[in-house]
Formats: structure tokens, C-alpha cells, sequence
């Protein structure tokens, strides 16, 4: 009885996880989107901050910084599109 149980439960729990994967595409979308802007903002602070100190370590990992958050913004788009596609 204790096996069946168990089937069940994890049928169930297979069940509601094929249902959020289209939520959660778009969620995760949008998590990316904003991450990616955040990432691309402290990116250009850090940037000019290390212009303004003339160190050049820091602006080069303000740069990248702001290239990783662009890619993560774009990875949050075509999940987003792939939701929409979904529809």
C-alpha cells in the first residue's frame, strides 16, 4: 500500500510539473530580462567608476559585466518568445 502511495504522489508530482513548464519559461524569461538590465546597469557603474579611479582592471570587469548582462537580456527574450510560441 505504502508503494502505490508513493506512485501516486510522484505521478502527481510529475503531472503539475508538465503544467508549470510554460509558466515557468515565462517566469524564468522575465527573471533573465530583469537580472540582465541589472547586470548591464552595475556593469556602467563599475565602468565609470573605474574611469574615474584610472583603474583599468575595473573597467574591463564593468565591461564584461555589462556584455553578461546583455546576453542574459537576450536569454530572457527568447524564452519569452518561446512561451508565446507555446500559446
Amino acid at each position: 500500500m505504502n508503494d502505490e502511495y508513493t506512485r501516486r504522489q510522484d505521478q502527481d508530482y510529475y503531472d503539475d510539473e508538465d503544467e508549470l513548464t510554460d509558466e515557468d519559461l515565462r517566469a524564468r524569461g522575465d527573471k533573465n530580462s530583469v537580472k540582465g538590465k541589472m547586470n548591464e546597469a552595475s556593469g556602467k557603474v563599475q565602468e565609470k567608476f573605474g574611469d574615474l579611479t584610472d583603474n583599468e582592471r575595473m573597467q574591463a570587469e564593468g565591461k564584461m559585466k555589462q556584455w553578461q548582462g546583455e546576453a542574459q537580456e537576450g536569454l530572457g527574450d527568447i524564452e519569452r518568445d518561446l512561451d508565446d510560441d507555446n500559446l
